[in-house]
């Protein structure tokens, strides 16, 4: 076979195998005591789920060594071992000085120096925010050395997850472990947008989705609709009713937390569609 016909025959069966993590932006101090029960609670009673756990705390890492945040860490390992846990990094969309990009890399690096208690406080790697989708080379080069310096200061096993929030060149996926590759309101979603090609995997892209209304009413979506769309072959997938700019839609788990929990425990046990073939 050429190389094309054996990706092309190999990636519907990793995809047959493939099941959808939750990705969950943690963007509020916890509880010191209960640690995102929420979260535990269902990773608890859903062991076979897997989370990316996006920790922010103000902004980025801040610069205190005692943030409710971190003393989490612990907790949130004991819960969920197989958990991704990454530190929120903004890049104003390739604009923000990146002296201050990699100072907060290095930051969220020192954490592992930390202690709370008796246990370290390590994280696993970095999440990009505000990623610049165009399609230049400045802006590939700009987020190559990104991913370079999170590999430095993590090492080889860093785990990197990029958001554009929208569609981005089939280049940008060598760089990333996870691509956000949708963000926005349930208003504004449009799962058509997303691309399903073979040089652009379901499986190593990301979506979430705000605003979702609790009770349709003329909405183009549900939440069954949605999942059924792209779980368990999406790499990620987060959903909540919260509502912007009423509030901080990642300031706290929504109402629908519990129910979108089972809708995507329920869609992982089920068989996706074949992915593409290449050509």
């Amino acid at each position: 076979m050429h190389a094309l016909q054996v990706l092309a025959f190999l990636l519907p069966l990793a995809r047959l195998a493939a099941s959808s993590a939750i990705i969950v932006p943690l963007y509020f101090d916890p509880d010191p005591i209960s640690c995102f029960p929420e979260l535990r609670s269902a990773a608890s009673a859903n062991p076979s789920l897997s989370f990316v756990l996006i920790l922010n705390p103000d902004s980025g890492p801040g610069t205190s060594l005692t943030s409710a945040q971190m003393g989490c860490i612990p907790a949130l390992r004991a819960a969920i071992p197989t958990a991704k846990i990454i530190g929120y990094v903004a890049t104003g969309y390739g604009t923000r000085n990146t002296s201050l990009v990699q100072r907060d890399i290095r930051t969220y690096r020192g954490w592992a120096k930390a202690k709370e208690g008796r246990a370290r406080v390590p994280i696993d790697g970095i999440f990009l925010d505000e990623v610049s989708n165009d399609p230049g080379h400045k802006t590939y080069t700009k987020y190559t050395s990104y991913r370079a310096y999170v590999k430095k200061a993590f090492g080889d096993s860093a785990y990197l997850v990029m958001n554009p929030g929208a569609s981005v060149s089939p280049r940008f996926f060598s760089l990333a472990d996870l691509l956000v590759t949708s963000e926005s309101s349930y208003a504004n979603f449009n799962g058509s947008l997303i691309s399903k090609a073979y040089n652009t995997p379901l499986s190593q892209q990301a979506i979430i989705i705000h605003s979702f209304p609790p009770q349709l009413t003329t909405g183009k979506f549900d939440m069954e609709t949605v999942l059924s769309s792209f779980v368990p072959a999406v790499g990620a997938i987060y959903i909540t009713d919260r509502v912007f700019p009423d509030v901080n839609v990642y300031g706290a788990f929504g109402g629908d937390w519990k129910d979108f929990v089972g809708e995507v425990v329920t869609h992982n046990s089920e068989t996706p569609p074949p992915a593409p073939a290449a050509t």
